[in-house]
């Protein structure tokens, strides 16, 4: 596995890591909050809209 999510859709956190030099760093999302999956190319995870879709 190169990529992991943890999604706490109580607390509207999330966390994500990648698999760099066989260690996982957690990688946060860009300024406006979305985050770009290195497994899924072009993959990009709105969280501003994720926790509108959630309420």
């Amino acid at each position: 596995m190169k990529e992991y999510w943890l999604i706490h859709p109580d607390t509207r956190q999330a966390e994500f890591f990648q698999l760099q030099d066989g260690r996982y760093r957690e990688i946060k999302p860009v300024r406006d909050g979305v985050y770009c999956s290195r497994v899924l190319p072009g993959f990009r995870l709105n969280l501003n809209k994720l926790w509108e879709e959630i309420q």
